[in-house]
C-alpha cells in the first residue's frame, strides 16, 4: 500500500512538473508583465514621494530660549519664507520655471526631539504640567521634486542653496550689524558754522564711544582678521582725535572767535537759549511736582496718575517702588534742569566773546586756514575710525554669527519606495501567479 502510494506521489510531481515546462513561456510572459508593472509603478510611487533630507542646527544667543539673537520669537519657518525662496529661485536661476509656491509647499521641516527629552514632554503631560522644550535640530525636507522636473542632484542642490540662503537672511536680520557709518552719516560742514561743527563732531565721536563701549564688553578678547584691531584699539584712536585734534580746533574757534558769519551765529545762539530755558521750566515744573506728590503719598494708596508738564502720565506703581519712582523723577528733572542752566550760561558767555571781539582780520584769516585745515584732518580720521568700525564689527558678527544655522548632514536622497526590492517581489509574484494559472489550465482542461 504505502509502496503504490510513493509511485501515484512520484508520478504526480513528474507531471506536474510537465506541466509547468509546457507553459514556460506563459509564465514567462506573467512574470514579464508583472515585473513592468510593478517597476513602473514604483518608479511613479518614487517620483511622488522621494525627498531631499537634511539636518541642520541653530546656534546662537537665545535659541535655548525660543528667541532670536535681537530678543523676537524665533521661527524656523522664517525658511519657508518669500525672501528666503526668491533668493535661493535667483541663486539657482530657476526665476522662469518654478514659482515661489512650487517650492514653499514642497520644503517641510520638522524639529529633532532626543528621546529623553520626549519621555520628559510624555510624563509631564501625564501629571497635567507644562513643559515647554526648543529644539535645536532640525530635518528639512524637499519632496516631490521630480515633479519640477528635478533630478536627484538638483533637488540636493537646490536644499543646499534653501539653507545657505536661509542662513544669510537669518544674518542679516538678526546680527544687529548695523554700519555705524550708515547710523552716523556723513554730513556738508559747509553748511555750518564752526562752532556748530564742533559741536557736531563731538556728538559723532559720543555715538562712536558709546557703541565701542558695548562692544569691548561684548567681544572681550576679538581682533580682526581684516583690521588686525580690537574694539578697544579703535576706541583708543577716538579718544585720540577728541582729546587731540578736536581739542585744537576748539581752542582756535574759541580764542579767535572765528564764524562764517557773526550776525546769523548771534541769531542762533539766542534762539538755542530760548529753546534751553523752555526746557529748563518743563524740567523744573516736572521736578516739582514728582516732589509735591511725595509730600502727599499714602502708603495705603495703590494706585495714582501723576501728569506732567508735557500732558503724558507717569508710570502707575504701588507701594515703595511707587515712591522710589517719584523720587528717581524729581532728581532725574532736576538735574536736566540745572543742566539746561549751565548751556546758557555757556551759550551767553559766548555771545558776549562775539560782542567783544578785537581779533584783527588777518589774525582771524590765519585762523580760520588752521581752523579749516585742522577740520579736513578730522573729517579723514573720522571716516577712516568708521572704516575700521565697520570692517572689524563685519568680522565680528561674522565669527559671532558663522555657526547660528549649521548643516550637520549632507543633502541626502531619501525615499521609502525600493525599486530594486520590488523588482524583485515583483518578479516572485509574477512567477507564482504564473505557475498558479498554468496548473489552474491544466486542472480545468482535465476536468472537462
Amino acid at each position: 500500500m504505502q509502496q503504490n502510494y510513493n509511485e501515484y506521489d512520484e508520478i504526480s510531481i513528474k507531471e506536474l512538473i510537465q506541466t509547468i515546462l509546457k507553459g514556460k513561456y506563459l509564465i514567462m510572459a506573467i512574470v514579464f508583465m508583472v515585473t513592468i508593472a510593478t517597476i513602473g509603478g514604483s518608479i511613479y510611487v518614487k517620483n511622488n514621494n522621494e525627498m531631499v533630507k537634511q539636518i541642520i542646527s541653530i546656534n546662537f544667543d537665545g535659541a535655548d530660549s525660543g528667541q532670536n539673537p535681537d530678543g523676537t520669537a524665533f521661527d524656523i519657518d522664517e525658511l519657508r519664507s518669500t525672501v528666503v525662496i526668491n533668493k535661493a529661485i535667483k541663486e539657482l536661476g530657476l526665476n522662469d520655471e518654478i514659482s515661489v509656491e512650487d517650492l514653499r509647499k514642497r520644503i517641510d521641516i520638522r524639529p529633532i526631539i532626543p528621546n529623553d527629552i520626549a519621555e520628559i514632554i510624555e510624563s509631564r503631560r501625564k501629571s497635567g504640567e507644562e513643559y515647554t522644550y526648543y529644539p535645536s535640530d532640525y530635518i528639512v525636507y524637499f519632496k516631490s521634486y521630480a515633479k519640477l522636473g528635478l533630478s536627484d542632484d538638483d533637488a540636493k542642490v537646490a536644499l543646499e542653496v534653501f539653507i545657505d540662503e536661509y542662513a544669510k537672511y537669518f544674518y542679516d536680520t538678526y546680527s544687529e550689524n548695523v554700519m555705524l557709518g550708515d547710523a552716523i552719516g556723513s554730513l556738508n560742514y559747509d553748511e555750518y558754522d564752526y562752532w556748530e561743527i564742533s559741536s557736531i563732531i563731538h556728538k559723532q565721536i559720543d555715538i562712536i564711544e558709546e557703541y565701542l563701549k558695548v562692544k569691548i564688553i561684548d567681544s572681550k578678547e576679538f581682533r580682526s582678521t581684516t583690521t588686525n584691531m580690537s574694539f578697544a584699539d579703535i576706541n583708543e584712536l577716538a579718544t585720540l582725535i577728541k582729546d587731540i585734534d578736536l581739542s585744537r580746533f576748539d581752542s582756535i574757534v574759541k580764542v579767535y572767535k572765528i564764524t562764517k558769519d557773526k550776525d546769523a551765529l548771534v541769531i542762533n545762539y539766542k534762539y538755542t537759549i530760548e529753546q534751553n530755558e523752555l526746557e529748563k521750566k518743563k524740567k523744573r515744573s516736572e521736578s516739582q511736582v514728582a516732589i509735591d506728590m511725595m509730600k502727599k503719598y499714602d502708603n495705603k494708596t495703590d494706585n495714582l496718575v501723576i501728569p506732567n508738564v508735557s500732558g503724558e502720565n507717569l508710570e502707575i506703581k504701588a507701594g515703595q517702588s511707587y515712591y522710589d519712582a517719584l523720587a528717581k523723577r524729581a532728581t532725574e528733572s532736576a538735574v536736566e534742569a540745572e543742566n539746561k542752566v549751565h548751556d546758557i550760561d555757556y551759550i551767553e558767555e559766548q555771545i558776549q566773546n562775539l560782542d567783544s571781539d578785537d581779533m584783527t582780520n588777518e589774525l582771524k584769516a590765519e585762523a580760520i586756514v588752521k581752523a579749516d585745515d585742522i577740520l579736513a584732518k578730522i573729517t579723514l580720521k573720522i571716516d577712516n575710525l568708521m572704516s575700521l568700525i565697520d570692517k572689524t564689527s563685519n568680522d565680528y558678527f561674522n565669527m559671532k554669527m558663522s555657526n547660528s544655522i549649521m548643516k550637520i548632514s549632507p543633502a541626502q536622497v531619501y525615499s521609502k519606495v525600493n525599486v530594486l526590492l520590488n523588482t524583485v517581489i515583483g518578479i516572485v509574484l509574477g512567477l507564482m501567479l504564473g505557475i498558479f494559472i498554468v496548473l489552474f489550465r491544466s486542472y480545468w482542461t482535465k476536468a472537462e
